[in-house]
């Protein structure tokens, strides 16, 4: 009897860099197109942030905003404005700015979550927020480590 080896979702973008430098073993493409492969070819695939590291990061963010919900909004948002770029200069590689751009929006709906409970009287509502962001506004996500700019670079 064979056991297969856990499976792993990937993006299409990945599958085309990797494609032609490697040949895939064991591949499945679900109904909706969504491809999926063994574990250990997952660590082929440029791009790919492991779930545990980006649900490590949002859970190290929710605490953050969760300890620091009384401190003044400007604080707050120069705080997390920190944080997002750090985490845009470590996982900023080429094919990961889906994952870059969810997790702006994850750190967003954790700062409004924990800013609605400063208080039990007043609540944040999603069009406060809009608000508020943008007169404080996360930066967006970015690409740092670019594989395109180190092909034209000598």
């Amino acid at each position: 009897m064979r056991f297969f080896a856990p499976l792993v979702l990937l993006s299409s973008a990945a599958l085309i860099e990797v494609s032609a430098a490697t040949s895939l073993d064991f591949e499945f493409r679900n109904a909706d197109g969504s491809i999926y492969c063994t574990t250990q070819l997952a660590s082929q695939f440029p791009g790919s942030v492991p779930r545990d590291r980006f649900s490590h990061s949002l859970r190290r963010i929710t605490q953050w905003c969760r300890c620091h919900r009384y401190l003044p909004l400007a604080e707050q948002h120069r705080q997390l404005e920190r944080k997002l770029r750090g985490h845009y200069a470590y996982y900023g590689i080429t094919g990961n700015h889906p994952a870059l751009s969810r997790f702006r929006h994850e750190t967003q709906r954790m700062w409004r979550v924990w800013l609605d409970r400063r208080s039990q009287r007043a609540r944040m509502s999603w069009k406060r927020f809009g608000q508020l962001s943008l007169r404080y506004p996360l930066p967006l996500p970015r690409v740092i480590h670019s594989v395109y700019r180190l092909a034209v670079s000598p």
